[in-house]
This record gives structure tokens, sequence and C-alpha cells, in this order.
């Protein structure tokens, strides 16, 4: 694709995910979002409850979970890489968590 900025690691979002996979044109996630990004993370509750339509969005996803370019996260996923992580983590659901309570 030429040259163009990479990272590591990235993050991608329910959100994102459907509606890049409504683009038929091209396998967004798959192949465009794969040539930016060496390893993309998708937490497990967004991977098992909110990625379902339309079914291109999993696909994609799982062809990259196939060749190691994209990993499912939680809890113990980020304990086992790096115990002091989860600080980061638990901080960062109680922050929404209270965000979500805020807003209602």
């Amino acid at each position: 694709m030429g040259d163009h900025i990479r990272t590591d690691v990235a993050i991608i979002d329910a959100d994102f995910a459907i509606k890049a996979a409504w683009i038929k044109k091209y396998n967004v996630i798959e192949e465009i979002i794969s040539e930016f990004i060496e390893t993309l993370y998708i937490h497990r509750y967004v991977y098992e409850n909110e990625v379902y339509i339309p079914p291109a969005a999993k696909q994609q996803i799982n062809n990259l979970i196939k060749i190691k370019k994209a990993v499912v996260v939680d809890r113990e996923y980020i304990y086992g890489i790096n115990p002091t992580k989860e600080v980061v983590y638990e901080g960062t659901i109680t922050l929404l968590e209270k965000l979500l309570k805020d807003s209602e």
C-alpha cells in the first residue's frame, strides 16, 4: 500500500467494526486496517455480544485472529501479560461505570 504510518497495536470497537463491515467494496478490517496495525485488539464482550451484524464484521476479525493479527482481550489476558496493567484496566471500567451512571 505504499508509504503509510504503522502502529504496533490498536483496539477496535463495535461501532467501527460494524460500520466498516457494511462497506462491500473492501474488507476494511481484514485488508486495509491490518496494513496499518501489527495487532488488532478487540474486547471479549464486544467480540461475543456486539459484533454480529453484518456477519462480515465477525468474519474479518476471525480471519485476522487465525493469522495472529487480532486478539480477543479481557481481564485475564491483560493480567497474563502484565499484572500491573490490571490496575489500569480496573480503573478504566470504574471510570466508564461512573460516566454511565452520571449520564442517567
